[in-house]
């Protein structure tokens, strides 16, 4: 209803208070979207006699859940992350390795290794989150 209910709170109190509800916001949209793109993920596959789904998986197929949230969306891009700068650091190292003992290599193709289009669907201009952001902004002093 219209009932207002006012409750003295530090400053610290009031942040954690926004911070929950802007998680809230967040995790119910995001549910929403993907129960969206799942029901018209649904309606194409019937045709077909198909099954798909979006879930949540991170880019080497090490987790696979029944039902992701908006948490495990943001452990994995943070894995994501993670992995991304680790493949760079060991391949510059390889390379500089080689170099200074003038070892002579091939390029390598290490497009498989390359996790950009994931780190660009979570974080990118036109990224999960930058949808989210679009859709549920949040004005803080």
């Amino acid at each position: 209803g219209r009932d207002f209910i006012e409750k003295a709170a530090t400053v610290e109190e009031a942040n954690y208070s926004r911070e929950g509800m802007c998680k809230a916001i967040y995790s119910r949209l995001f549910d929403w979207l993907v129960a969206q793109i799942n029901a018209q993920l649904r309606l194409e596959s019937q045709a077909a006699n198909a099954h798909h789904f979006a879930g949540i998986l991170d880019v080497f197929g090490f987790e696979i859940f029944d039902v992701n949230s908006l948490e495990q969306l943001c452990i994995n891009f943070t894995n994501e992350k993670l992995q991304q700068r680790f493949n760079e650091a060991v391949f510059r190292a390889a390379m500089e390795d080689n170099d200074s003992e003038g070892v002579t290599v091939p390029k390598t193709d290490t497009s498989a290794f390359d996790n950009d289009d994931i780190i660009d669907l979570i974080a990118g201009k036109k990224g999960i989150f930058s949808i989210l952001n679009d859709r549920c902004p949040v004005e803080v002093d």
